[in-house]
């Protein structure tokens, strides 16, 4: 059987949530009925997080930051700097987010 590939092209303008689930144990997971809840089927401790993410000329930008959990921690990192949205302002003129859509 012949497989389908099927690309994607990632536009500018395109906002993606990137939304990964780190677990202790296993990866089979439930959902719950209330529509919001998930746990792990094992019921280990897990976390959480979401990177908001834009692409602007060409590039991926960050929409979020976890600056807040640094400076929390007393972590010194600028591991974000080169996906931020200043910097692509710098590159790329005024741009203006408006929820979610980009206008520029």
């Amino acid at each position: 059987m012949e497989e389908k590939v099927v690309e994607k092209v990632l536009k500018d303008g395109i906002v993606l949530a990137i939304e990964p689930m780190i677990n202790l144990g296993t990866e089979k997971i439930t959902f719950h009925s209330d529509g919001w809840t998930v746990t792990t089927q094992d019921n280990k401790p897990s976390a959480h997080f979401e990177h908001d993410v834009c692409i602007i000329g060409g590039r991926p930008v960050l929409l979020s930051t976890f600056q807040y959990i640094y400076d929390a921690l007393g972590i010194v990192t600028d591991e974000e700097q080169d996906f931020s949205i200043s910097m692509v302002k710098k590159y790329f003129g005024h741009i203006t987010l408006k929820s979610y859509y980009l206008i520029y």
